[in-house]
């Protein structure tokens, strides 16, 4: 595959932020920001790609651009705060229950991130095989809508409090064969 000088110059910026290198982006000709931008949250690394602006050496970038991805980084920081305490109190609120959950997928894998606050959230993903009946009860009782289960996949989605919650009986089928 053919990378565009806008992927190439996001793909510098993510690795420039994750490893706090200097980064050249003048070699890679003409590039979009607006693009960079789009690239950055559609694979939720916005806030790497942020973080590495302060590394480029060879290109000044208008300020109120820049502005732009530090403050959805900043967003995104609170986003993932208000998620953590609502995860913590979920979490808290079943082991009540004397049932255990792992936090599995994106922010759970978020937390191993140098930068775990700077990843882009998505839904609560929660695996639970020997009690995934006894959790599906507890939250269905505490959802504001519920969608409908998958018994093979043992998956069921649900909304609680505003945010969207997966409880897993297994990882079966996230994978593909």
């Amino acid at each position: 595959m053919i990378l565009n000088n806008d992927q190439k110059a996001s793909l510098a910026l993510v690795r420039a932020g994750l490893w706090e290198k200097e980064v050249l982006l003048a070699s890679y000709g003409k590039f979009d920001l607006k693009e960079i931008y789009r690239l950055a949250q559609e694979q939720a690394v916005l806030g790497l790609v942020a973080a590495g602006f302060v590394h480029v050496t060879d290109v000044k970038f208008p300020k109120e651009e820049v502005l732009q991805f530090v403050g959805r980084t900043l967003q995104i920081e609170q986003q993932n705060k208000a998620m953590n305490a609502f995860i913590a109190d979920l979490i808290k609120k079943l082991r009540k229950e004397d049932i255990y959950v792992i936090l599995v997928k994106g922010q759970g894998i978020a937390q191993c991130y140098e930068k775990p606050l700077w990843r882009s959230s998505g839904d609560v993903d929660l695996l639970s095989d020997s009690d995934y009946q006894r959790a599906s009860n507890i939250l269905t009782g505490i959802a504001s809508s519920v969608d409908e289960e998958n018994p093979h996949n043992k998956h069921l989605a649900m909304g609680i409090d505003g945010w969207s919650v997966e409880l897993h009986g297994t990882l079966r089928g996230l994978i593909k064969e």
